[in-house]
């Protein structure tokens, strides 16, 4: 036995004390006493465990007396034998009767801490409480079934930590409410079940959050509760001897939340008030929620008192009304449906305005099919802009045709507020015993990890996801209903067009866009993302999205018009969409900013393509409304003439178009990226020197030789060298540049020069000079000679940091062969150097051209020719 226990570790015997025993407090207490048999050291733990539950249900029954005092013993030693505090008690065994062994537990646990005590009694078989209760000074929730509540001792002072009544079946004395609940200054839940209540129900509890009540009262009066959100009254009483004022009861209820009522409860408010008004006078703001079971809606004081609730909360989001069945065969009068109908065409013509802008579902539980319920039917989705469900579940025995030609006649009211129309469905009957327990069974077999991650997670889940494949993960359960409408990304592209019925023609193209409006009607929180690139959409509807969503918290959008015949004209609603950090357009206008234009402060990313810009736009625009722009892309622009950059916290900048008047970095202290591209001409030659002193932080640098051929196109006497140099770049790459002209040697020459800590260079040849005939006596010189001419000055190579040199396209002159000859032999630290030829270059030139550049002075000693084949051009 020793050599077991030397193999195998005790991890759980290591374990705090505190540990095991909240282990412990999980299992009955009979397995936990026989964990005393483990060790020595186990003997005790299970003594201290701070909760004690005795509980059993039906297969727990006691049949007889001598099995119930045995219970009781059993329980006595436990107690007994239990070391330490004690913070929960729980008693509750079918077949429990009242005995003096329970008034001894109550007597022992007055003095162990209890927090938590429940103690449950048989039907028939009430238990007197004992006095000692009242010294529990440390309970926060105590729950009773089948006792009778004593007048509290004089010694009592009150339970000043109790935040927790559920009394069931407990005989409550007369004073009961005005002297005891006093005296629980921290009650927040209350529940009164099928308690002989006294006539006078008065609640005064200045912290209740939560009351529920289901029993017989004659007087219903909340006195003092500030804080109640809850309340749930069911009355049982069939006749009203002493009505109460309706007015009164819910003015004292100013933060009510959910409500639900019985018939029972309406007519006992609306017999003392035979005139009651369409509106409470304190109206009832803060109710969600609302569940009423009537009876008989055909019934005049029912729907005025109903109709009452209603139109005093104009905050409701849910209405849940549930009939009964055996006012089926019951017929209604024609005066009784005519003033239901008259009540309703007076709240229209008084003018009290819409009272359910918010209300979200209402649901009719038991329908009958009766007039009067379409009557309401049309009255709610008249005044609810924002209705999204009906739901109607006919009664268990109502005639299937009848149903059938009720809820024919419900969906075709007209909705209220040009709001999307509500759905109507019908309840479905529930499936056979047989099929529940088979679908219970595999609801075990297979956990759902999915459903139970929180609702943000499941979010991000579905933005991975097609819209139309995330919506249909509404039917999967209630809980996935709603889950697709608040995903934050909404993406409307040609796969979602295609996925949709397509957009060639007007039908097709108007089915779509109705189907993106619904979309956007029935979103639920904030949308972080929209794509909107749908082909041949029109204007009007892309502004109808853009003014929806002006509102919804927009960070990144994207807009691609795809339309040959007409360009889009973005909508000024765009400038309300001050949240913005991602904006990206294309094919359309930029329309100047409304007077009312604060900037887009958080704006980060701009990308533009295909855009009609203002003629201030680069300069006014982004210097005063995009403070913190870091990213700009400009590709084949309209309406750029004078390009003048003034972006403080810019970073990386994109330019490409064909006309041009003026370029100039004025305020860019920290752009680090630069790609600049046209093809056209300059009005007005830009200086170099301005150029470089503009890019303090220039990193990476991608030029066009159009650039460069117009960037010292008249200073042909200027130094090899600019007076700023560019001492952070370290990634150059020169596009369509010509070897073979003298003319645009120069700028190559003093950008490379001018650039000491260079990393990488990067040249792709312009595939036009091959067959264009060059004069190499002339052209050899023009690179070559100006770079060598700045070594022989002894002023230091300027390529001691190069270590990758890549030569796209090359054409094997003799002018590209001196520049690669140079770079070899002045760059110490050059490790690979690419060439890839012209593809138009036949085979045995690019050879001979090889032969030759593999035979060149290499300073560096790592240095690797690579030859990369040929490229097209």
């Amino acid at each position: 036995m020793n050599a077991l226990c030397e193999l195998g570790t005790d991890r759980i015997t290591d374990l705090p004390e505190d540990v095991i025993q909240q282990i412990l407090v999980l299992l009955p207490i009979k397995h936990a006493g026989k964990t005393a048999t483990l060790s020595t050291k186990w003997r005790r733990y299970w003594r201290s465990i701070p909760q004690l539950v005795f509980y059993g249900g039906a297969n727990g029954r006691l049949k007889s007396n001598k099995m119930m005092a045995k219970l009781i013993s059993n329980i006595h030693k436990i107690l007994l034998a239990h070391d330490g505090p004690i913070t929960k008690f729980q008693l509750w065994v079918h077949g429990l009767k009242p005995c003096n062994g329970v008034d001894q537990m109550i007597l022992h646990l007055s003095n162990r801490g209890l927090q938590e005590f429940a103690l449950g009694f048989s039907p028939n078989h009430v238990y007197k409480l004992h006095s000692s209760l009242f010294s529990y000074l440390h309970l926060n929730s105590l729950v009773l079934w089948f006792c009778e509540f004593i007048r509290q001792p004089s010694w009592f002072v009150g339970f000043s930590k109790l935040t927790a009544l559920r009394l069931i079946e407990v005989t409550l004395p007369s004073d009961f409410l005005s002297n005891f609940l006093p005296k629980c200054p921290s009650l927040k839940l209350l529940e009164l079940l099928f308690c002989p209540c006294p006539s006078n129900l008065e609640i005064v509890a200045p912290r209740l959050t939560h009351f529920f009540f289901f029993g017989d009262s004659r007087k219903l009066y909340f006195k003092c509760t500030p804080l109640l959100s809850e309340v749930q009254l069911l009355n049982g009483r069939q006749e009203v001897e002493k009505p109460a004022d309706m007015v009164a009861l819910f003015a004292s209820l100013p933060l009510l939340q959910l409500c639900v009522v019985d018939i029972q409860l309406l007519e006992y408010l609306v017999a003392g008030d035979a005139n009651l008004p369409i509106r409470l006078p304190t109206p009832l703001h803060q109710l969600k929620a609302l569940y009423i079971i009537i009876p008989d809606l055909g019934s005049l004081k029912n729907a005025r008192a109903f109709l009452c609730l209603i139109m005093s909360s104009p905050n409701l989001y849910e209405v849940i009304i549930e009939l009964d069945p055996k006012q089926l065969n019951q017929p209604v009068s024609n005066n009784v449906v005519a003033s239901i109908g008259s009540l309703l065409e007076a709240e229209n013509r008084h003018g009290f305005g819409c009272c359910l802008q918010h209300l979200t579902m209402f649901k009719i539980v038991g329908s009958l099919g009766m007039q009067v319920e379409l009557d309401l039917l049309r009255f709610i989705l008249a005044t609810a802009p924002i209705l999204r469900m009906i739901y109607i579940a006919p009664a268990a025995n109502l005639d299937s045709r009848k149903a059938s030609k009720f809820m024919k006649k419900a969906p075709y009211f007209s909705a209220g507020g040009g709001g999307l129309a509500a759905a109507v469905a019908v309840a479905v009957t529930c499936p056979s015993p047989k099929k529940q327990k088979g679908r219970k069974r595999m609801c075990e077999l297979t956990a759902d990890r999915i459903t139970t991650l929180p609702a943000d997670v499941i979010h991000r889940i579905l933005v991975f996801l097609p819209i139309k494949d995330a919506a249909k993960t509404s039917i999967l359960s209630t809980k996935w209903r709603h889950h697709w409408r608040c995903t934050p990304q909404l993406v409307f592209d040609l796969w979602f067009a295609n996925e949709h019925g397509g957009w060639e023609s007007n039908g097709m193209m108007n089915k779509l866009m109705s189907i993106i409006h619904k979309i956007l009607l029935v979103r639920d929180g904030p949308i972080r993302r929209l794509e909107l690139s749908v082909p041949g959409s029109k204007p009007h509807e892309m502004d109808q999205i853009l003014i929806h969503l002006s509102n919804r918290g927009l960070q990144e959008l994207c807009i691609d018009y795809y339309n040959r015949r007409r360009i889009y004209k973005v909508h000024s609603t765009l400038f309300a969409c001050v949240h913005l950090n991602y904006m990206r357009l294309w094919f359309c206008e930029f329309i100047r900013q409304p007077p009312w234009f604060l900037g887009f402060n958080k704006l980060r990313v701009l990308e533009l393509g295909h855009v009609i810009l203002p003629a201030d736009f680069f300069g006014n625009f982004l210097s005063k409304y995009c403070p913190v722009l870091k990213k700009l892309s400009a590709v084949y622009c309209e309406g750029v003439g004078n390009l003048e950059i003034v972006a403080p916290c810019l970073e990386e900048f994109d330019f490409l178009c064909y006309k041009l008047q003026k370029f100039c970095f004025k305020c860019t202290p920290r752009l680090s990226t630069v790609r600049l591209r046209w093809y056209g001409k300059l009005s007005e030659v830009v200086d170099t020197v301005d150029f470089s002193a503009s890019l303090p932080a220039l990193e990476r640098l991608y030029v066009g030789f159009q650039f460069l051929q117009y960037i010292v196109a008249g200073d042909h006497n200027a130094p090899i060298r600019l007076p700023n140099p560019l001492e952070r770049l370290k990634f150059l790459t020169i596009d369509h540049l010509d070897m073979g002209c003298l003319k645009k040697a120069r700028p190559v020459a003093r950008l490379i020069m001018s650039s000491p800590n260079l990393h990488a260079l990067t040249i792709k040849l312009d595939t036009k000079q091959l067959d264009q005939p060059t004069n190499s006596n002339a052209a050899v010189p023009n690179i070559g000679t100006l770079l060598e001419a700045e070594d022989r000055n002894n002023t230091g190579c300027c390529l001691q940091h190069l270590k990758v040199l890549r030569i796209e396209k090359m054409h094997g002159i003799q002018a590209e062969l001196n520049l690669v000859r140079f770079i070899l032999a002045t760059a110490p630290l050059l490790e690979k150097v690419h060439i890839a030829t012209n593809d138009k270059l036949e085979d045995r030139n690019a050879a001979e051209c090889m032969e030759e550049v593999m035979q060149y002075k290499r300073v560096s000693q790592v240095a690797e020719i690579i030859y990369a084949g040929k490229q097209e051009a």
